[in-house]
């Protein structure tokens, strides 16, 4: 037990606790409500080390810091037990944290609608500038995080806890340590949304001298993204580096980057979220193929055991390039189909080298979609679920308008980007087309609407009852 990766100093991990739960559900949230209350309730957690106790985890970032040495992206691990009470905490806080509508961290597939936004934002003219911010976790304050909370009406006792706990990571230093909050645990992207807000809402409240907006920032935690008109590009980076340093946050200038060709690294190109913006968003399938050739390179290198190569080839190979299809922000087009279907190919390839096997492509391929009950991997592949998946993605943008609205600033910024509101709310029928050119078959009708049917015949004539209740039990198998 002590060897999962996800469990502390108690030894339990997230299976460990799921498990319990189905044994003994009851006794298990009295024994969690009575431990919770008992935490939460505490003046000080410091004489408490036992739980707080975690270990770092150093993940490569493939770079080099501003000292030209190895950089590293430190998360913490922490006790199973504590991460189920921090999400607990952060449900309560994200109803109590004001969040800007931009800051799309705690919005479901926010990443998705990121990106979706800025893209349009860049096809009607506008300028995107992305800022870098040095150790932004790190770099927080304890005592402006402290101030959020109060003036959020975070209630005293809550807010007592989220401060003794970011103290406390290092217990050695507790009265001394004045800055950082710890990457990994549960409460620190809401706590790190709810202290840049002050970023966001002073650059979406920015006027010129008319009185008509001019900026506007997109935001995923701590990935900033400012887009502004053309002739406004020098004064908002001027503007944005003010912000940060009145948070105290630093702006690394050599890492910004910026859509127009003469500003900072002079490229042109912006990557937000993993995806490449220039004068449109650029395909995320071929970013996709350049790191997929890196990680297998390394990972074909592995002196183990087949079965245990197969597996990381389901869990790591795989999961790194089949959410493609779903986040890619590019326009829909048979070339961008055709890319993923060579990551497939690619993907199967390698799948083979693994196995040694001489069977036929379609049995091969028969094996990875078919679904662990069935002895196949259960994979799901980019290429062979692209219609999917963009119908998907046009789901969850659809739906996001229709509860939300549009979201972009208005006033000057609409004589540049009025049409992007009528792009926003004309893509249910761009849903429509495009399910209608994928050939895509309409879903089987739901249980509600078979059992409508039902009793709508039953009334129509009594004795049809047990020929649909045949239909229905067809229909479900």
């Amino acid at each position: 037990m002590y060897e999962y990766t996800s469990a502390g100093e108690s030894g339990f991990g997230n299976l460990h606790l799921k498990y319990a739960h189905k044994a003994c559900d009851r006794l298990l949230i009295q024994m969690f409500k009575q431990g919770f209350n008992h935490i939460h309730e505490a003046v000080t957690i410091k004489d408490k080390s036992k739980l707080y106790k975690s270990r770092v985890v150093y993940i490569d970032k493939h770079k080099l810091d501003s000292d030209g040495k190895q950089d590293y992206r430190p998360v913490q691990v922490q006790e199973a037990l504590l991460s189920c009470y921090h999400s607990m905490l952060k449900r309560r806080l994200v109803s109590k944290i004001k969040i800007n509508q931009n800051q799309f961290a705690i919005t479901p597939s926010g990443m998705l609608l990121a990106k979706h936004k800025l893209a349009l934002a860049i096809e009607g003219g506008l300028v995107a500038i992305k800022f870098d911010v040095k150790r932004a976790f790190s770099s927080v304050r304890h005592e402006l995080i402290e101030r959020m909370l109060i003036e959020q009406g975070v209630s005293n006792i809550d807010s007592r806890y989220i401060m003794n706990q970011i103290k406390a990571r290092w217990s050695n230093n507790f009265h001394q340590l004045q800055v950082g909050i710890n990457q990994g645990c549960n409460l620190s992207t809401i706590l790190y949304c709810g202290f840049s807000n002050q970023i966001m809402e002073k650059t979406q409240a920015a006027k010129d001298q008319n009185g008509n907006s001019y900026k506007f920032a997109l935001g995923f935690i701590d990935d900033m993204v400012v887009v502004t008109t053309p002739d406004k590009i020098q004064q908002t980076i001027n503007e944005t580096i003010a912000l940060y340093k009145e948070m105290h946050l630093e702006v690394n200038t050599e890492k910004c980057e910026c859509t127009h060709p003469n500003f900072f690294n002079k490229s042109g190109i912006v990557n937000f979220l993993g995806q490449d913006f220039g004068k449109t968003a650029k395909p995320l399938a071929k970013q996709i193929t350049d790191n997929l050739k890196k990680k297998f390179d390394g990972y074909a290198k592995l002196d183990i055991p087949n079965k245990d190569k197969l597996l990381l080839f389901c869990q790591c190979i795989v999961s790194a390039c089949n959410y493609g299809p779903l986040l890619d922000v590019a326009e829909h087009c048979t070339e961008n189909k055709q890319l993923y279907q060579e990551i497939d190919k690619q993907l199967m390839a390698d799948m083979e080298e693994i196995l040694h096997s001489n069977a036929s492509s379609d049995a091969l391929q028969k094996f990875a979609f078919d679904f662990k009950c069935q002895g196949g991997l259960g994979i799901i592949l980019p290429g062979a679920y692209y219609d999917q998946m963009k119908v998907d993605q046009i789901q969850k943008i659809d739906y996001h308008i229709r509860e939300n609205g549009d979201q972009i600033t208005k006033s000057k910024l609409e004589q540049i980007i009025g049409k992007i509101n009528a792009k926003m709310t004309k893509s249910k029928n761009f849903f429509r087309d495009t399910r209608k050119e994928m050939k895509i078959q309409k879903q089987s009708p739901t249980r509600k609407a078979m059992t409508r049917k039902f009793s709508l015949s039953k009334r129509r004539s009594p004795n049809c009852k047990e020929n649909c209740k045949v239909n229905l039990i067809q229909r479900r198998q």
